[in-house]
């Protein structure tokens, strides 16, 4: 990874970030003093109902074996908020500036708007190496930094960059199962590295529910794009790592059991996330069905989050037909696929989650990004300032996120 990237990057970020400490504050409706934090006369950020929730289970992990605890099906992301928030709470505490009531100077917070840095630079990495892949050398740089500034500057990193919350992975979720669809492919890993690879995938899911996508395109990239699916052996391979991917779940279980805890899954007995199409089919197929195109309703309503994106993918779409600038090239149909398939199971995940928000509808976001790349790249022979119109609309699009009201989750 060049250094030239990681600098630029970093900049992205924290020009993005910053400027969201400058955005209109919360209203009456929904301000309450203890859910801002106030930096200066024109800078602060909202504080989610469940930072404190995070924060105290960071200060003390064993929290987690206490029975019916609500982030008790996340505590990787718990232990990680642990292992950077512990160091820095030490040094606020030797310098004196750690308190009680001063939770934005607090160690275990600070440490995890870290993490949500890391996460996001994370994913500014992979969507690199996805648009590295789909353009070899060719690759207009203008274009992809002006896609990062989408992937920086959105209403989600607006929402819950400042504060102790998993919603940053939906940037990196979408875009670590592209990754293995397009990488996996092209190598021939031993059923042992494989394995390996599960674990570590299925291990994630202990940090954010939605890293089990990764599970299906693992699946598809190993097996289902090269039709290595004919015989009884290869069943019995997609069966082992399916065991090896939901050990990690399996092991944390078990050792909730060996503590006298029985796992408790607060999405699932609050929300009846996924529980639901089990609980309507227990009263009728019928009543499954009409609760089925009811979820189907809500969730389609999510979409409008994402209509700036569809608008800009489908002009850039338009604009390459037009232009006859589309090439018939077999691989790449097959990368366009590739995306296809990780959208299809992001829509079908969501849709049957049962609880709909526009912050998870939103994971489909970088996979439109990909496609836009794709599309942006193929038309900068027809249209040699389509970067620079990108960038601009880039900024133009940040500045108003920056300015408008909201969202406060």
């Amino acid at each position: 990874m060049k250094i030239k990237f990681l600098i630029i990057a970093f900049l992205i970020i924290i020009v993005t970030t910053v400027s969201f400490l400058f955005s209109p504050r919360p209203g009456p409706e929904i301000y309450k003093p203890e859910n801002y934090v106030s930096l200066s006369a024109h800078a602060g950020f909202y504080v989610n109902c469940d930072a404190d929730l995070y924060i105290n289970l960071s200060q003390s992990p064993k929290l987690l074996l206490k029975d019916k605890e609500p982030r008790q099906s996340r505590p990787l992301y718990v232990i990680a908020g642990w292992l950077i928030g512990t160091p820095l709470q030490f040094i606020l505490e030797k310098s004196g500036l750690s308190g009680d009531f001063q939770r934005n100077l607090r160690g275990y917070y600070l440490g995890y708007v870290l993490l949500n840095f890391i996460i996001l630079l994370i994913s500014f990495i992979l969507f690199k190496k996805i648009c590295d892949h789909y353009a070899g050398s060719n690759v207009n740089n203008l274009v992809l930094y002006a896609l990062m500034i989408f992937l920086a500057s959105n209403s989600v990193t607006k929402s819950y960059f400042w504060t102790a919350h998993q919603q940053m992975f939906v940037f990196l979720t979408p875009l670590l199962c592209l990754l293995l669809i397009i990488k996996l492919p092209q190598k021939n890993l031993s059923l042992l590295r494989l394995s390996g690879i599960s674990f570590l995938l299925g291990t994630l899911t202990l940090a954010y529910g939605s890293f089990l996508l990764c599970l299906p395109c693992l699946l598809y990239a190993t097996f289902l794009v090269n039709k290595k699916y004919k015989s009884l052996n290869d069943f019995l391979k997609m069966a082992l790592i399916f065991t090896v991917f939901v050990a990690p779940t399996l092991l944390w279980i078990l050792i909730l059991g060996l503590n006298g805890v029985k796992y408790y899954n607060h999405e699932a007995d609050q929300y009846r996330q996924f529980v639901w199409i089990i609980d309507s089919l227990k009263v009728s197929p019928l009543f499954f069905l009409k609760t089925a195109l009811g979820n189907l309703y809500l969730f389609i309503l999510t979409f409008r989050g994402l209509v700036f994106f569809l608008v800009l993918f489908l002009a850039l779409f338009f604009a390459g037909r037009l232009m006859s600038a589309r090439k018939k090239n077999e691989d790449s149909k097959k990368q366009v696929v590739g995306i296809l398939f990780a959208m299809v199971m992001v829509f079908m995940f969501f849709l049957c989650m049962g609880y709909y928000q526009i912050r998870l509808t939103f994971t489909l976001v970088p996979l439109l990004l990909c496609l836009l790349f794709i599309l942006a790249n193929r038309l900068q022979n027809k249209l040699k300032h389509i970067g620079l119109f990108l960038m601009i609309t880039a900024i133009a699009w940040h500045i108003y996120q920056t300015m408008s009201y909201g969202p406060f989750y």
